[in-house]
Order: structure tokens, then C-alpha cells, then sequence
């Protein structure tokens, strides 16, 4: 289901809601998970242009390192179905090296604590996204699967 909701129009979600046939909560919902999606783009495309910049080369790449540094099971997590096991920023930092970190932070022009803690954030769930079949789909900046409903 595709539309467009103006969140600056003064209407309730009540409103919105009977305009779409939808309960407010409904409405609710869709803009909450709509909102969890945006930041997860949004982030999916920093770091896919930042691994670019890396010898990782790309997310298969990020994946790689961080199966070889013992992380394999979240990344099968994040890969298969079920819940994704979390991961830290100080996993991250370890599998990944100084090095890396620096390449990386330095691209999204954030502190490297800062960074490592939004990618351990979100990669499980960007990962996930990008697995529907348990196998990582081909990447491009500026496609995200999205699914609201």
C-alpha cells in the first residue's frame, strides 16, 4: 500500500485513519515503522558508501571480516530467519581494527565510538532487510526493501 500522509496538515491520525479506512493505531504503526525505516536507509547508505572507500569493498566484504573475527553466528542470525542476535560496538571495533574504524568513521564524519555504536545499532536489522531469501541481495545506494504493510 502506497500514499502519502502530510504530518503538517493539522489533521489526528483519527482523520488520517478514516481517509485510508485505517484505525488510528493502524496509522500509528505504519508511521512508527516508516520512521524505523528512514533511519535504517538512510544509515544502509552511508555504509555501503563508506565500505566502498575500505578494502572491505562492500557489505558481503563487512560480513566476511566479521565471520572470520568469530561473529559468525550473528551474521547467521541476521542472514536466516528468526530473531538477529545483537552485536556491540566493541565486537565491531575488534573485528574490524583500528584501521578500518578510522576509514569508516572518518566518512560518516563522526567520532569512531560514535560510529561503531549506530552501525551495531542497525546493521543486524539492515542485514536482515537485505536477506529476505538468507542470502545478502545485490547492493545499491538508493534501493531499500521496504514493506509498510
Amino acid at each position: 500500500m502506497w500514499f502519502t500522509i502530510d504530518m503538517n496538515d493539522g489533521r489526528s491520525l483519527k482523520e488520517i485513519g478514516l481517509q485510508f479506512g485505517l484505525a488510528p493505531r493502524e496509522v500509528q504503526k505504519i508511521i512508527h515503522k516508516a520512521m524505523r525505516e528512514l533511519k535504517h536507509r538512510s544509515v544502509y547508505n552511508q555504509l555501503i558508501a563508506a565500505l566502498a572507500n575500505t578494502n572491505l569493498k562492500d557489505m558481503q566484504g563487512l560480513l566476511d571480516k566479521l565471520e572470520q573475527s568469530q561473529l559468525g553466528k550473528q551474521v547467521s542470525s541476521w542472514l536466516g530467519k528468526g530473531k538477529n542476535l545483537p552485536i556491540t560496538a566493541d565486537q565491531l571495533r575488534a573485528a574490524l581494527g583500528n584501521d578500518q574504524v578510522q576509514q569508516l568513521a572518518m566518512y560518516f564524519d563522526f567520532a569512531m565510538d560514535k560510529m561503531l555504536a549506530v552501525t551495531a545499532e542497525n546493521l543486524p536489522d539492515i542485514v536482515d532487510k537485505l536477506s529476505p531469501n538468507g542470502k545478502l541481495q545485490p547492493l545499491v545506494v538508493g534501493y531499500w526493501p521496504i514493506a509498510l504493510m
